[in-house]
């Protein structure tokens, strides 16, 4: 067989491919998007993020949860944008930090996200204000420790 009439039934089997996998949908062609259902789909995750409190002065530990994320999914901890670390989730898509503020740090708004690779985040904000209380991590924590700036901090455990 030529090369150019190996070439043209290449294309033409190409060309009907297309042609029936169009077909092949209209049998829908008559329903409206509510009735295929697809937004069934479109929010498979309700995720959320929850601090512990949100105001502290500076070298204050603001402990967060998240839930509802994808099970044992890598999540990264944004804040103000910024990635400072990963945490896991665990098999019912839960995860915790803690985010250990600095004496030095800037007072202000700051917002601290958790957000996977399937498109699912959250975010909370935080503030810290020199008219406020210095906020203790809690009591035996153990988990990942961020600071508002890039790079790791060692866990630690608290004992009162």
């Amino acid at each position: 067989m030529s090369e150019q009439r190996q070439k043209l039934l290449s294309r033409g089997a190409l060309a009907l491919l297309i042609l029936l996998s169009g077909l092949a949908f209209i049998p829908f062609t008559g329903f409206s998007s509510d009735d295929l259902g697809w937004h069934l789909y479109s929010g498979a995750y309700q995720v959320e993020l929850n601090v512990n409190h949100d105001r502290g002065a500076p070298g204050s530990a603001f402990h967060f949860t998240g839930s509802g994320y994808p099970a044992s999914a890598l999540a990264i901890v944004y804040v103000d944008g910024i990635p400072v670390g990963n945490v896991w989730t665990d098999a019912g898509g839960n995860a915790e930090f803690l985010i250990q503020t600095q004496t030095d740090d800037e007072l202000g708004e700051y917002f601290v996200t958790l957000a996977t690779g399937s498109n699912t985040s959250a975010t909370e904000d935080i503030e810290l204000d020199a008219g406020e209380p210095v906020q203790p991590p809690p009591p035996d924590f153990e988990g990942f420790i961020f600071g508002l700036q890039a790079g790791y901090f060692l866990p630690f455990i608290a004992h009162q």
